[in-house]
């Protein structure tokens, strides 16, 4: 089974339907959403069907906030599944902000500090890991659109979106906003665009 690590509540059903599929699940969710967190991991372990006959055993609970973070580290949450890594995670920015403080998202937000957030993603995965991490861009998606250093009006803003997206819709390309903030030993691309 394949040990993976949700965020937040936006990510509760993802969770479990990777733990219906086999993964070992770690949940990390807010303090004051820990009981909730527990409870529905208990109905699952009781009344979930196995349908696929692979349901996974191993679903666990951990809490974070802002200032007390440290049970959001790769190799913590990779000892208490009992798995050498994670293979898989799964966040939004808005949980993360939640769980471990506002980082600005991806991009940095408006103070421009993305290193926060790629130093908090190189806490959950040890280098050269085979680790893949699906990030929600729910704040800051209209950043990783347009090139960051185009300050146009709005109408301009959005031919160039336009004709960005053409340019970056290939699986090997990087969004522009992205691309002005990936550090360099990190590899990144868009896997979906959804409007809002």
């Amino acid at each position: 089974p394949r040990p993976a690590a949700f965020s937040g509540a936006e990510c509760m059903a993802a969770g479990l339907v990777s733990a219906m599929l086999g993964a070992k699940v770690m949940f990390v969710c807010e303090r004051n959403l820990e009981t909730y967190f527990q409870h529905n991991v208990r109905l699952f372990r009781r009344d979930a069907l196995d349908y696929t006959k692979t349901k996974g055993k191993t679903l666990l609970v951990t809490s974070c906030s802002p200032g007390r973070t440290q049970n959001f580290d790769g190799g913590l949450l990779s000892e208490k599944l009992q798995a050498p890594s994670l293979d898989m995670i799964v966040m939004t920015e808005a949980s993360v902000s939640r769980v471990v403080g506002d980082l600005g998202g991806i991009t940095g937000g408006r103070r421009g500090e993305a290193a926060g957030f790629f130093r908090m993603l190189g806490d959950l995965v040890p280098p050269h890991s085979s680790s893949k991490i699906l990030v929600v861009c729910d704040q800051s998606a209209v950043d990783i659109m347009e090139e960051p250093r185009f300050k146009g009006d709005k109408a301009e803003r959005t031919e160039t979106a336009s004709i960005s997206l053409s340019s970056w819709s290939l699986p090997e390309d990087v969004p522009p906003g992205l691309a002005a903030v990936l550090p360099s030993d990190w590899q990144g691309r868009t896997f979906c665009q959804l409007p809002q």
